[in-house]
This record gives structure tokens, C-alpha cells and sequence, in this order.
């Protein structure tokens, strides 16, 4: 036979079945407002301390000051840092040391002397410019060098600079260059310029050698212009035996 179902009974939990008790009535009004508390007046940092207090406390006569606000604090900060750059500022101005004083004085030294060789130097150009001229207007247009500094090593080798009239760039004119190579070869270095383009130092050394450059071309025109008389009547002489072969040619016709 099978057993009846069994009914479990679960206790009931604590406080069940007590009364409950009644609601609580919510009012309607708002509660009240904290009452406002009046801004305190500007903090001024440049004010005496006295007159601050009274402003804070509010009354002329009150011993005790109100704290700083955090404004006041902020203002009080940033005029601590505008003094601290400023001291910072007169500290970094320290007078110039004895180096800077003497290198001041070799500068302007540097500066008068600069003034003055570039004043030789302009005095220098103009009868330059002058000779140069007057070498064109002969139309000579025979390239000559004279030698202003040379040195040969004792070993077929030779260095030098040279003063000289010829075409540079193009151009005639008095002209200086520099030049290296092996002795009796052509130059392995040559470097030319007008006169008025070549370095200072090379203008002034070259001065000197005016007079032998002149006589150079005198020698270098003499020589050229017998050269070209020579080839004047071995150039006529071909002229007139080819004419003479012309002239006969056409008698035969």
C-alpha cells in the first residue's frame, strides 16, 4: 500500500503577523535656507596690515582680522614671484669681466685698422685702373708674365705667383696668378685672376713687379711685332706665286 503525501509546515518569519504601524505625514514646506554670508572685501597687498584687518573684520575698531581668503593668498604668491624675478633680474647684471673689456678694445683696434686698409687699398685701385686703361688703349694683345715670388725645391719642382697682362674670363687686362708644376712641363696648378679680383695680399706683393712688366712687354711687343714682319713677306711671298699661277692659267685659256 502507498503512503499518504506529508505536508511540510515552513515557520513563519520574525515579526509576521505584527501590527503595522502608520505613516509618517511629509509637510509640504520647504525647508529653510542657510542664511548668505557676505563676500569678503578685496584683499589689497600693497595696503598697510592694519587696514586690512579693519576691512575684513568690518569695523574700525575690531583687534581681530578675518583669515585670508584664497584669493588673497593667490595675489600675495604672485607678488612674491614678481620680487623674486626682479632680484633675480639686477643679480644677473654683474659688470663685464677683464676679458670682455680687452676684447672690446682689440675689436675696435681691428675696426681702425680694417678702415685704413681698405682706404690703402681703394688709393692702390685707381692708378691701377690707370695703367690698365692705357695698356687696352695700345691694343698690344700679347699675353706676358713676370714672376713676383718663385721658389724651386732643388728637385725639378717650382712654385710661384706672377704678374702679367693677359686674357682672363675673356678679358685683357692686368692680371696675377699662382701657379705649380714640374720644372720645364706644363703647370699642374695655374690660377688666374684681373688684378682687381686677385687676393689683397697678392695685389700688394705684386706692385713692385710693374716696372719689370712693362719692360717685359716692351721686349714681348718688340719680339712679336718682328715675328709678324717675318710673316708678312713669307705670307706675301706665297700671296704673289699664287697669283703669278693664276694669271698664267688664265693667259693659256
Amino acid at each position: 500500500m502507498s503512503r499518504p503525501p506529508v505536508k511540510r509546515v515552513l515557520p513563519a518569519p520574525p515579526g509576521y503577523g505584527l501590527p503595522v504601524p502608520p505613516a509618517r505625514s511629509v509637510s509640504s514646506t520647504p525647508p529653510a535656507k542657510a542664511p548668505t554670508l557676505p563676500a569678503p572685501p578685496e584683499f589689497d597687498p600693497y595696503a598697510p596690515l592694519d587696514s586690512q584687518s579693519n576691512q575684513h573684520s568690518g569695523s574700525a575698531s575690531s583687534p581681530t582680522a578675518a583669515p585670508p581668503t584664497l584669493a588673497d593668498v593667490g595675489r600675495l604668491c604672485a607678488l612674491y614671484t614678481g620680487i623674486a624675478s626682479a632680484s633675480a633680474s639686477a643679480s644677473a647684471e654683474v659688470p663685464p669681466s677683464e676679458t670682455e673689456i680687452a676684447m672690446t678694445a682689440k675689436f675696435e683696434k681691428l675696426a681702425e685698422t680694417a678702415a685704413t686698409l681698405n682706404a690703402a687699398s681703394d688709393a692702390l685701385s685707381r692708378p691701377i685702373a690707370e695703367l690698365d686703361g692705357a695698356l687696352k688703349s695700345l691694343n698690344i694683345g700679347v699675353a706676358t708674365w713676370v714672376d713676383f715670388n718663385h721658389y724651386e725645391d732643388g728637385m725639378a719642382w717650382e712654385w710661384g705667383r706672377a704678374l702679367g697682362y693677359a686674357k682672363v674670363g675673356g678679358r685683357w687686362g692686368l692680371a696675377i696668378r699662382e701657379y705649380e708644376g714640374r720644372v720645364g712641363e706644363p703647370f699642374s696648378k695655374n690660377e688666374e685672376w684681373l688684378f682687381s679680383d686677385a687676393p689683397r695680399s697678392f695685389r700688394v706683393e705684386a706692385v713692385p713687379a710693374l716696372p719689370k712688366l712693362i719692360d717685359a712687354l716692351i721686349v714681348a711687343g718688340t719680339k712679336t711685332a718682328k715675328a709678324l714682319e717675318a710673316k708678312v713677306m713669307s705670307a706675301s711671298e706665297v700671296a704673289q706665286a699664287a697669283q703669278s699661277v693664276v694669271r698664267a692659267r688664265k693667259g693659256n685659256r
